[in-house]
């Protein structure tokens, strides 16, 4: 047995009979960059966090479309040879005659069918030979991928997405822009129209938002880095200093928010991927679980009890954003008047808070 796992039409590692060989070690996934990767590391940890969750909405629908597997992440990932949206890096064996043209999410169409079934669970079977990136969009919320011309956009059932990108404009932190999806541009992609009506009658609506990641620029996981840490003994909160501006606005937006939902596999770093280095956060995204009223959410980012109410008062020391932005908005759309007034009470709490002595924690 010979493949490569491969950045474009590059080959990085080697796998030779179960030998792994770093052949570039820059242009390697940032969670496979050990001297002394194992056939496991790749095979049975890296390559399955390329596939869907099954617990994901419509998975089932969509893995039956392509008589695929439920049970084997492996067997669903290599359908479209471990490529994602996420980065440029695939596996290919030796003597197949394909490449990076081939493989790439980046380049190819898509097969409508697919965002059907993605988007409202509607069953189709699917060609076999067009690519779709939704056998590797994580997640759970029902989301599809779609060509607009020549710009990419994630479609998503997600209301919250818009009232969250509201406020994040209005506070000035980078984030994921979503906006709602034209009735003319779901007639496009949805079928059924029955099962559109089925998601609208439940108070929700499908949004969309451009793709975050391009051939120049991927997204490395801060559960990915933590991987990378772990091979070299670095201690990870250490390696967060350069960025610690990004963390703290990431802190205070989601306390705003009331984030539920910040985790390892949904905030982390740009890569330059001509380079392979690490070129800072990347945007804030996935706020479909905002706007809860708990006061003792934790702060995810971080290996401790703290909670995201203390981690936003320390960090609203420490960097400035536009409050006063938040408290002049309209009501958005789609939240409850307790779920705003949630927002403006953290808004208002946070503003009283920055003249106080911050609240220490360890980074």
């Amino acid at each position: 047995m010979l493949e490569y796992v491969m950045y474009k039409d590059e080959p990085v590692i080697e796998i030779r009979d179960y030998i792994c060989t770093v052949l570039n070690y820059m242009h390697t996934p940032i969670s496979l960059r050990s001297m002394e990767i194992t056939y496991d590391d790749i095979y049975h940890g890296w390559c399955e966090t390329r596939a869907l969750n099954i617990s994901k909405t419509n998975a089932k629908s969509i893995l039956a479309g392509y008589n695929l597997s439920q049970n084997n992440k492996y067997l669903i990932a290599r359908k479209f040879h471990f490529a994602t949206l996420t980065d440029c890096f695939w596996i290919k064996e030796a003597d197949e005659c394909i490449n990076w043209n081939d493989v790439s999410f980046f380049k190819n169409p898509y097969d409508t069918e697919v965002t059907d079934t993605a988007l409202t669970g509607k069953q189709h079977l699917f060609s076999q030979k067009l690519l779709s990136p939704e056998i590797s969009t994580l997640g759970v919320a029902a989301k599809s991928w779609v060509w607009e011309g020549q710009a990419l956009y994630l479609f998503k059932v997600g209301v919250r997405e818009v009232a969250a990108s509201l406020i994040l404009d209005a506070l000035g932190v980078e984030h994921v822009h979503y906006e709602f999806v034209s009735a003319n541009e779901l007639a496009r992609v949805v079928k059924d129209q029955d099962r559109l009506q089925k998601i609208l009658q439940n108070n929700e609506r499908i949004v969309k938002c451009k793709c975050l990641t391009s051939e120049l620029y991927s997204i490395c996981t801060w559960e990915d880095f933590r991987v990378y840490q772990a091979y070299h003994d670095i201690d990870e909160f250490e390696a967060l200093k350069p960025y610690i501006t990004s963390v703290y606005k990431m802190n205070i937006a989601d306390f705003i928010l009331g984030n539920s939902d910040r985790h390892e596999g949904n905030w982390g770093f740009f890569v330059d991927n001509e380079s392979g280095e690490i070129v800072g956060l990347h945007p804030l995204m996935d706020h479909d679980h905002a706007f809860s009223l708990d006061p003792t959410l934790l702060c995810q980012p971080f290996d401790s009890e703290i909670t995201l109410h203390d981690a936003a008062i320390e960090a609203i020391k420490k960097v400035s954003l536009n409050l006063d932005a938040v408290l002049q908005m309209k009501k958005p759309e789609y939240i409850s008047n307790l779920q705003w007034n949630g927002v403006l009470d953290r808004v208002v709490e946070l503003k009283e808070a920055a003249a106080v002595n911050p609240i220490k924690i360890s980074l």
